[in-house]
This record gives C-alpha cells, structure tokens and sequence, in this order.
C-alpha cells in the first residue's frame, strides 16, 4: 500500500535511527584510575614542595605512578584500622575545616613513604593534590 505521492509508509509504532550508541557512561568511577590535577596544591609555605629533598621527590613520583596503576576501589583498600594499612594506607581526613578546607571537600590522606603523606581530595574520577606533608602532621583526623 502507497500513500497519495507513491510512497510506501513506515510500520506504525517502529522507530528507525541511523545513529550508533554512545560510549556506555559508568556509574561508578570506582573501578577507573585516578586523574590527577595540581590546580588546588599549595604552592607556598609548609607543605609545598619546596622543602622536599631529591629523595623525597623520589618518593613522591613512585607513589603517584602506583596510585596511577590502580583504580579507586583498589586505593581505598589500603585502608582500614591503624596496623592493618597496606601500601598507600588511604586513610579519610576527618574535619576538614581544621585544614582549612571548605565542607564539601572530603580530604584522605595517602602514604608516600615512612613519614610523608600526600593529602588529596577525590571527585569523581580527577584526584586533585591539595598538600604535600613531609613531616606527617596534618591535623584534623
């Protein structure tokens, strides 16, 4: 069956599209590796990396490419109660206004050696590096 101009009509209640589906968007950026930016890192002062040694510095880039080799979910794992923290030793800051970060930020803490500590904040994906601890003695947990 033809309409009036000689065409034949689409089935009813078929929808055709030439488009292809988009990449599929995960739910959860657990199981990605984090993206790090340095936009908020102190820059100046106490923990700023102007007081870290070749060794420290050393350090640092060996725990930024380990934490770049595993996802989220495999970060948070080295976590838990003190004596029972593995490799990084992700560890949540408690009360980030005595850090003198706004509420909404939800800083942890991550081991880069014995007794320096990378402080970040994680959304999403994007780890942004907020300070660099040499001594270990961020307060606030």
């Amino acid at each position: 069956m033809t309409d009036k101009h000689g065409r034949v009509p689409k089935p009813k209640g078929s929808v055709q599209t030439n488009k292809l589906p988009g990449p599929k968007v995960p739910e959860t950026t657990d199981n990605l590796s984090p993206l790090f930016k340095f936009s908020l890192t102190e820059r100046r002062g106490r923990y700023s990396l102007g007081q870290w040694t070749s060794r420290d510095l050393d350090a640092l880039v060996d725990c930024l490419q380990t934490m770049e080799a595993m996802t989220w979910l495999e970060i948070r794992a080295t976590g838990g109660p003190l004596g029972e923290r593995t490799g990084l030793a992700y560890t949540p800051l408690k009360n980030p206004r005595g850090l003198g970060f706004s509420p909404e930020v939800k800083p942890f803490e991550v081991r880069v050696c014995q007794g320096k500590r990378l402080i970040a904040h994680r959304d999403k994906q994007t780890c942004y590096v907020l300070r660099f601890d040499r001594g270990h003695d961020t307060t606030g947990r």
